[in-house]
């Protein structure tokens, strides 16, 4: 299987790399190209089975800027006559979206995954029209700049989950686990953002497990707007371990001391029936691999991670310093066989 992946510039290829990262994870079946308009692709010199073309190596920024505005058409071609030999075509960053533009026209991408942070909100709205059709996925994170690191921990995943799963089958009814409380509304806000944008192009089932019961009437209001989205929402749930016996992967978004304990059982319970976990509470995530006082707390989940992930002394040194390492090995090492099962029954 081969897959394009487009980008404007280097510097905009952070969390592309990470999701080029995973496609290349111990998968010799999976090729791909990296065409990116300005750049040396640094970003991807440590990846196998990967062929970096590149446009222009321009250093100046008013250069690259000025470049992409006169030269995008040939771009546009090229795209369009090189496509067929491509399964995927994935695209992220907001000039990256202009590059790969005729492929949402003519519809001929298998799915394209995007992050939009900057881009007019009516053309994020024709976008997540053309996304009803079939073979394309748009995914957009115009919902708040502010939301942007939160949203790129959880569009990637997201991402990552359903390239693994896309093949010729259709979607099949997922479960999202959102854990958090009221103290960090804005998080949870965000979360009633993606039941929101995922409720007519994808087939989730949203819960939120939430600390206390709306007190206060903007509660109220977000909570009204999480059930209009279809969210169900839990309360002061005595055994959330019911909700991941068929949950796709959990959602963690709390920062609060007191929840690290509750975080942590959550953790154990999901990772106990193979439920990866999206991490946006860093601070926690941080604190609980990295020995500190909540290692403790929760020794009993901190021993069920470093189990399951098979970590030894040297790389938990290393995921010391990025939590979200360890996370991510755990997803890449779910869904490259997840990957695989699709390729051999191909």
């Amino acid at each position: 299987m081969k897959v394009l992946i487009v980008n404007a510039f280097d510097a905009y290829a952070g969390s592309q790399r990470s999701l080029a990262n995973w496609l290349s994870v111990q998968d010799k079946d999976v090729e791909y190209d990296v065409f990116l308009f300005c750049g040396d692709g640094g970003f991807v010199a440590d990846l196998t089975n990967c062929k970096v073309t590149t446009l222009f190596k321009l250093r100046n920024i008013l250069l690259r800027k000025v470049s992409l505005i006169l030269f995008m058409p040939f771009f546009w071609i090229y795209l369009l006559l090189i496509f067929k030999k491509y399964s995927f075509v994935i695209g992220n960053s907001s000039p990256a979206l202009f590059l790969i533009f005729p492929l949402y026209i003519f519809n001929k991408a298998y799915i394209i995954i995007h992050e939009i942070t900057r881009v007019p909100g009516i053309l994020v709205k024709i976008l997540k029209r053309w996304s009803s059709k079939k073979n394309t996925m748009v995914v957009s994170n115009i919902i708040n700049e502010k939301f942007k690191i939160e949203g790129r921990v959880i569009f990637n995943a997201i991402a990552r989950i359903e390239l693994a799963e896309m093949g010729d089958k259709p979607f099949e009814k997922r479960k999202i686990i959102f854990v958090g409380d009221f103290r960090k509304a804005k998080r949870f806000d965000f979360f009633v953002a993606i039941a929101e944008l995922f409720k007519n192009t994808l087939q989730y089932q949203f819960v939120a497990y939430l600390s206390h019961e709306p007190h206060k009437q903007d509660e109220f209001n977000i909570v009204n707007k999480a059930n209009e989205c279809g969210i169900d929402v839990k309360f002061n749930v005595k055994d959330p371990g019911i909700f991941f016996k068929d949950a796709y992967f959990l959602i963690q978004c709390t920062d609060e001391d007191e929840w690290v304990e509750t975080f942590s059982y959550l953790a154990a319970e999901a990772l106990s029936y193979n439920v990866p976990i999206i991490a946006t509470g860093i601070t926690v995530i941080s604190e609980l691999f990295s020995g500190s006082v909540y290692y403790n707390k929760v020794s009993k989940p901190h021993d069920i991670y470093l189990q399951l992930l098979e970590i030894d002394e040297m790389k938990y040194q290393h995921c010391k310093r990025n939590s979200l390492t360890i996370l991510n090995n755990y997803w890449s090492d779910i869904h490259s066989k997840r990957m695989k099962t699709i390729l051999n029954e191909k």
